[in-house]
């Protein structure tokens, strides 16, 4: 079928106007009076004014020679960052709300992914997904993970049949920092950026020609041992690290015992090699991740399910160059490379035994078994190119083109038993017993291209605008398969999004800003041409009709960087053609159901980080926490409106941090800290109520740097000290009483 808002990718010269066009928006006209921005790189350091051009730092990360002596935390305003405006820029000046993990704290509170070093962001809550280990996602505001878009070294992570997102699927050891964009990012990001952005940045290159380092993780909720090793370096021009890691993980504890079939095995290995000249830089490298993860089943009403996934495994293979000071005009040209794989085995069984009542003298018992096996081998075809501009001395502007190519091949294996035997005034008839066995195959792809411009305008000393725009063009079909109930179709869609930050930096040490953003994802090929029979007794079919879902953003917000360190956002996101399965009428099985577009949701918020550092004893209090209400409005699906979303109201951490060299071959340091959440209730489609109890933990981790470089190390972090037992609102299995996780290394 073809929309009729549709255009073509044979037209991309459309968008392209449109970029050159937003990049002389508000260029002074001649004799404007408006005082003239320097580029940082020339510009003395000037802490209260926005950053125009690039900051000192590198885009990728900056090799710590090893060794070093560990110092308090950064200043968190004065944190590089890279995803919020897709250039370098302090925290402190960007119009979004973004929040910075580093890889100091990932070091001081050892965690066994990276998924946990998140759950304490306001606005940021962690799925499990009904799995135990490492097979964790994020929510952001709200928003389900499949609506949040992951990167790796701003790469995209694709998923085209996944119910719920993407996995972070790399070892926390090999990061050097994480950042995250709260609301939607569409217009530098695209598709399934509508509820914000995770950007996990990797460890480079060294500042010797050879460093090296490794550790040991052992994680006491699941009885986990993870030992990584990484070697690295830098030399006349080249730098290059290779990593890996093992995890052999048992089932999970719980508060309230041992949660069979949670346990998992998991492995990382990453290579990168790039040489740099002058003012250019070329690389690339291989990353990959395997594991094996158990599925615990569920059981009611006679009525067992059992699920497995053996083998979850992806493969990338990227490159890169970039060239900056072309001219006094061009600053930087970028362009990246990537191709990915990603292979998917799952397994579920279904077991139905059951009497069956059908009158007073009769009954029948049924006996039903059914197999679904599923193989997805998806290749993805990625590229970026980005150039950064001074078209005259009051804009940054960056044009842009990204493409991605995924191609899904996905085989579906049902097999099944089903016996029923009459009883009739309690004397048995003949059973009747069926059996079926079908293997599917289906290949579908989806195309994707968009440009994108973004002008960072200083219209006056104190005044930032950041203006973007950004055009997609999609292509989407099933191209073949011999599945009977379904049938070949193409999607195409064409889509502008638009975005405006303004950023006021007229008082020292504030900032305020204010921001408008549009959202846009466009459905899975899972979603539109395939369906899905796991996790259920039935079958989601898939809707070729299926609209994008769109959103629209608003927010305000403040920083403050003096005496303390704050920074306040209040949101309201209206979103709408929510995309969810809705069960299908009779004569379909009750379990069965379809894809639709039936929903919209109203969320608004605020979220607030806060700390303070006394020096003299090395002490910092702080506290992060978030206000979110959201409404469902379910249309005609069911139960109509709703404020009970499942989402806790009130989330938070809390704590004190200390730090001290207490000698020249010892640092140690210590952070205690609570972290809770309120209780929620959730109105489920079948028109019942799950409540979801508050909760709150304490918890404190401590460690120290050895040695006369400080290069060996030990932390300890100790969760939930008084054993409390609870399950987050946001996943499906209790997490665990009392535990630790220790980590012990060196560098060298």
């Amino acid at each position: 079928m073809q929309r009729q808002h549709a255009r073509s990718l044979k037209h991309p010269f459309l968008a392209l106007l449109i970029a050159g066009m937003l990049a002389l928006v508000g260029a002074p006209a001649q004799g404007a009076d408006i005082p003239a921005a320097t580029p940082l790189e020339q510009a003395p350091e000037d802490p209260d004014k926005p950053r125009a051009g690039k900051t000192p730092a590198a885009t990728d990360a900056q090799p710590a020679e090893a060794g070093a002596k560990p110092s308090q935390a950064k200043d968190p305003a004065r944190e590089v960052v890279v995803t919020a405006t897709r250039t370098e820029r302090e925290v402190f000046d960007v119009p979004s709300s973004v929040s910075v993990v580093t890889k100091q704290e990932m070091e001081r509170e050892p965690q066994s992914t990276i998924a946990q070093h998140l759950q304490d962001i306001p606005g940021v809550e962690v799925s499990d997904g009904g799995m135990g280990g490492g097979a964790k996602r994020i929510k952001i505001r709200g928003e389900a993970p499949s609506r949040v878009l992951v990167l790796i070294d701003g790469m995209k992570i694709s998923e085209q049949k996944s119910m719920d997102g993407s996995m972070i699927m790399i070892d926390p050891l090999n990061v050097e920092r994480i950042e995250v964009i709260k609301g939607p990012a569409s217009v530098l990001y695209g598709s399934e950026a509508i509820g914000g952005v995770i950007n996990i940045i990797t460890k480079k290159g060294g500042t010797k020609p050879v460093q090296g380092g490794f550790a040991f993780t052992m994680d006491g909720s699941d009885d986990s041992l993870t030992p990584y090793g990484t070697l690295y370096g830098s030399y006349k021009g080249f730098s290059y690290r290779i990593a890996g890691d093992y995890t052999d993980a048992g089932d999970k504890r719980g508060g309230s015992g041992t949660i069979a079939d949670t346990s998992y095995l998991q492995t990382n290995a990453s290579a990168y090699l790039d040489y740099s000249w002058g003012s250019g830089k070329i690389g690339g490298g291989y990353d990959r991740f395997w594991s094996n993860i158990n599925i615990p089943g569920a059981e009611s009403d006679g009525v067992d399910v059992e699920l497995d996934l053996p083998r979850w495994q992806r493969d990338r293979f990227y490159a890169f160059t970039e060239v900056e000071q072309i001219s006094d005009v061009l600053q930087k040209v970028r362009l990246t490379g990537y191709m990915q794989e990603t292979k998917k085995d799952f397994w579920n069984d279904i077991t139905v035994n059951q009497r069956v009542t059908m009158g007073p003298t009769r009954y029948m018992l049924l006996d039903v078994w059914q197999h679904p096996y599923t193989k997805n081998d998806q290749k993805s075809y990625g590229g970026n190119l980005q150039t950064d501009w001074t078209f005259d001395e009051n804009h940054y502007v960056i044009l842009g083109v990204d493409y991605l190519y995924d191609d899904l091949d996905a085989s579906d294996s049902r097999q099944g038993r089903t016996s029923t035997q009459m009883f009739v005034m309690g004397m048995p008839l003949p059973p009747s017993i069926t059996t079926s066995e079908a293997l599917y195959n289906y290949d579908a792809h989806q195309q994707t291209m968009a440009v994108f411009a973004q002008d960072e305008w200083t219209f006056h000393p104190d005044w930032t605008a950041t203006i973007g725009l950004r055009q997609t063009w999609i292509q989407s079909a099933l191209d073949n398969t011999d599945d009977p109930t379904l049938s070949e179709s193409a999607t195409d869609d064409s889509h502008l999004v638009g975005s405006l930050g303004l950023v006021y930096s007229g008082l020292r040490d504030w900032r305020f800003r204010a921001q408008y953003a549009q959202g846009y994802r466009f459905p899975l090929l899972n979603q539109m041409y395939i369906g899905t029979t796991h996790g259920s007794s039935g079958r989601t079919y898939p809707n070729p009709d299926l609209k994008p879902e769109t959103s629209q953003n608003f927010e305000v917000g403040a920083r403050y960087d003096g005496i303390v360190t704050a920074d306040l956002a209040l949101y309201y996101n209206w979103a709408e053609d929510y995309i969810t399965n809705r069960k299908l009428p009779a004569p379909n099985p009750n379990s069965d159901s379809r894809f639709e577009n039936v929903n919209e949701a109203h969320t608004y918020g605020a979220e607030l980080t806060l700390s303070w550092t006394y020096d003299p004893w090395g002490l910092t209090p702080y506290a992060a926490g978030a206000y979110m209400h959201r409404t469902f409005d379910y249309g005609d699906a069911g139960i109509g409106k709703t404020s009970d979303t499942g989402n806790p109201a009130w989330t938070g951490r809390v704590g004190l941090k200390w730090e001290r060299e207490l000698t020249p071959v010892l640092t140690m340091y210590t952070d205690v800290y609570g972290r809770f959440a309120c209780r929620a209730k959730e109105d489920l489609s079948d028109g019942s109520t799950e409540n979801h109890p508050g909760w709150g933990t304490a918890n404190f981790t401590v460690g120290a740097r050895l040695g006369e470089e400080q290069n060996y190390f030990v932390d300890l972090n100790v969760n939930n000290i008084f054993d409390h037992r609870y399950t987050p609102a946001s996943s499906s299995l209790e997490d665990p009483g009392t535990y630790a996780v220790l980590r012990v290394g060196m560098e060298f």
